[in-house]
């Protein structure tokens, strides 16, 4: 069975860079923590400068910016 999307999930094309930010932030922590917060294992600095990059974007630091970062290799 078909179930509609949630109102507040929209569609990256119409989306604002800071709500991609968001959206990406969220699923860049679940894989920090799962891959290395849970193991306490330091996170690498790529992974750092990421989810950094993606916070300013989203909280309007970064008002430069015209895409989302690159995603460090996993």
């Amino acid at each position: 069975m078909w179930t509609a999307a949630p109102a507040s999930a929209v569609p990256a094309a119409t989306a604002t860079l800071a709500a991609q930010a968001t959206t990406a932030l969220a699923a860049a922590r679940t894989y920090v923590y799962n891959n290395y917060g849970i193991l306490n294992e330091a996170t690498p600095d790529a992974w750092v400068a990421y989810l950094k990059a993606l916070m300013a974007i989203a909280n309007g630091t970064d008002t430069t910016s015209t895409a989302l970062p690159t995603e460090p290799a996993t």
